[in-house]
């Protein structure tokens, strides 16, 4: 009987990866204050496509050249679970104790940003408040973002997933 792949150590590596990457991000984002644009929104979900390309592909050389959908499910998901785990405890740090002041500058500029797009004041007024409730309950913030977080890598895990699995033949 041949023996099993793990899921855990590759999806392990590659979620430590991810979230390295991903604080690294943040941190740069947040100290050009680029946390509005819209390129830079886009630009880090790269960093879980790319992540679990690579995640994929290693565990499909790890597993001799076959890779299931399932397992690139396993794989992907956990991988995003530990890299979305490591990024909110991260940005919980770095707004409590790193940047304090980091939600009223990001407040001051999405601020900025509505009233460049001409929006009602009442409108504007009512998404501030969201904006500081999410500030303001912390615990909510980061349970949502990990969510979140895991959500889109198990979709992105499926279509990548979809695109790199290789099913072992039936008979052979």
């Amino acid at each position: 009987m041949e023996q099993k792949t793990s899921v855990a150590p590759v999806a392990l590596k590659w979620g430590l990866i991810m979230g390295i990457v991903s604080i690294v991000y943040q941190v740069i984002v947040n100290l050009t204050e680029q946390f509005i644009n819209p390129w830079m929104g886009g630009a880090a979900l790269l960093i879980p496509i790319l992540g679990l390309v690579f995640a994929l592909r290693e565990f499909r050389s790890n597993n001799n050249g076959f890779l299931t959908l399932g397992e690139a499910l396993s794989t992907g998901t956990l991988a995003v679970a530990v890299s979305s785990m490591i990024s909110s405890v991260f940005q919980q740090i770095y707004l409590n104790f790193i940047d304090p002041s980091f939600p009223e500058k990001m407040m001051n500029k999405m601020r900025e940003y509505f009233e460049d797009l001409g929006l009602d004041e009442a409108v504007l007024e009512k998404q501030m408040e969201k904006m500081a409730d999410q500030f303001n309950n912390p615990g909510i913030s980061f349970f949502w973002q990990i969510l979140v977080s895991i959500l889109i890598g198990f979709i992105l895990s499926l279509i990548i997933g979809a695109i790199m699995r290789k099913e072992k033949p039936v008979f052979d």
